[in-house]
């Protein structure tokens, strides 16, 4: 589906979500949404910007979302960003405090084309085939530095692929100025879980 060599499949844990509730700011990691840290650890719920292949730092993100719901069902979703900070460079530990902040934001919804079996995205999943995307500004909805940090970085704003036509859409992401990691924050029904599969693009 996705053939680059540059491109390393991720895949989160399946959640649900009826409404948002992570916060912007500064957090020491501990205060980290325990949906991505818990345990003095980060769960698979972090897209880590390191690449899978060398350890290099990803520029970007392709993300193709399913969910667990029926066809034409959708959700709400932020995109944040986190930056780590006060990480001990000496001996490479993950920095003790970060700071969260919405990219993005939109709407997934599922078309009807399924996984398969024994596969990360099983015949539970649907593919969603519609996608739309806001990037955040001081003056939008979810607030947030995603437009400055495109704009910085002289960066093309995200696009969606969105044929609507049940086959899969996609979020492309195509510089994300050297942040630490993203997550999906979804808003919707209790029986409806938000998957990605996510190539990291270096």
């Amino acid at each position: 589906m996705l053939q680059s060599t540059n491109l390393a499949p991720h895949v989160a844990s399946p959640f649900t979500k009826l409404a948002f509730d992570w916060t912007a700011g500064y957090k020491a990691a501990a205060s980290l949404p325990s949906t991505l840290y818990t345990g003095g650890a980060f769960t698979d719920r972090l897209i880590s910007m390191r690449s899978a292949r060398d350890g290099a730092t990803s520029r970007g993100v392709v993300i193709i979302p399913t969910l667990q719901a029926d066809a034409t069902d959708d959700v709400d979703y932020k995109l944040w960003g986190l930056w780590g900070v006060k990480a001990d460079q000496a001996t490479r530990t993950l920095p003790s405090a970060y700071v969260m902040g919405v990219l993005g934001s939109g709407v997934f919804t599922a078309g009807t084309a399924t996984g398969a079996a024994s596969t990360p995205m099983g015949t539970s999943d649907k593919f969603c085939d519609t996608v739309t995307w806001t990037k955040s500004t001081s003056a939008s909805t979810y607030k947030g530095p995603g437009g400055a940090i495109f704009d910085a970085y002289q960066a093309a704003d995200a696009q969606v692929y969105s044929p609507a036509d049940n086959t899969f859409a996609g979020l492309i992401v195509p510089d994300i100025g050297g942040l630490f990691g993203l997550a999906i924050e979804m808003a919707g029904a209790a029986d409806e879980l938000l998957n990605a599969l996510v190539g990291q693009v270096t």
